[in-house]
């Protein structure tokens, strides 16, 4: 048996509406071929796994993505991605689309009525999903640390969101998003918690160069454990700060 190179994807979406969970996702082969899912609100953070023993690698493969285990599937599509879980659980629940807004009418001249557009630069593709159960995240461009836009998938919607991608292993980090302006600055933690029933401690204080927030509980598998923080993004004048969020990925305590 050839045992290949280590081969990993990352990547970290936060949906446009910040009342949806955060999903962050990591495939990697190393040979075993896993797949390692976080959802991550404030309220119900929850995992899923999905994992192969050691599988025979592809002699001389030149392959850019990880091969993934049974259930689950990495496509390219243009210099991106679309993964696909084939049971992700009952992960749709938290991400039942929000109601659409009300729709406006004007009567012109001819009496006709005009709705309003979507505000959305990005609409998000088809990509129709297979069951409830399905999950199929769709990144159309990955360079490591950049921002993108990108959407997640269920049976019968689709999220739009931004995605942050890296072609290596889960790592603490912690990436903030301020209106269009993204931060990847390395965090300090100075403060946190440590409530009861909880699998790693909560960073009840968290610093970036100027931005300021704190962590929801996290989600913890395969040693990191995953929160989503909410704070402000400071800007030289007060009329200028922005309410920030993002999702904070630190190592969690061995137990």
């Amino acid at each position: 048996m050839i045992t290949p190179a280590a081969l990993a994807l990352t990547i970290l979406f936060l949906a446009d509406d910040p009342t949806l969970p955060a999903v962050v996702v990591e495939v990697r082969e190393t040979p075993a071929r896993t797949v390692t899912i976080f959802f991550v609100d404030e309220n119900n953070p929850s995992t899923v796994q999905l994992g192969d023993s050691a599988s025979d690698a592809v002699a001389g493969s030149t392959l850019r993505w990880p091969l993934l285990p049974r259930g689950a599937s990495l496509t390219p599509a243009v210099d991106g991605v679309i993964l696909t879980i084939d049971d992700a659980g009952a992960w749709t629940t938290a991400f039942q689309p929000p109601a659409p807004p009300p729709t406006t009418t004007t009567k012109g001249k001819t009496g006709t009525a005009k709705k309003a557009a979507s505000s959305h630069p990005w609409p998000p593709p088809s990509l129709p999903t297979a069951t409830a159960s399905t999950l199929r995240l769709f990144v159309p461009t990955v360079v490591d640390g950049v921002a993108g836009s990108a959407s997640l998938h269920g049976q019968g919607f689709a999220v739009a969101g931004t995605a942050v991608a890296w072609e290596r292993p889960l790592s603490p980090q912690l990436v903030t998003i301020a209106g269009t302006d993204v931060d990847l600055s390395a965090p300090t933690i100075a403060a946190t918690t440590a409530p009861a029933g909880v699998c790693a401690p909560v960073a009840a204080i968290v610093l970036q160069p100027t931005t300021v927030s704190a962590a929801s509980p996290p989600a913890c598998a395969g040693g990191f454990a995953v929160s989503v923080v909410n704070g402000t993004r400071y800007a030289e004048k007060k009329a200028g700060d922005l309410p920030a969020r993002g999702i904070l990925i630190v190592a969690a305590p061995k137990r």
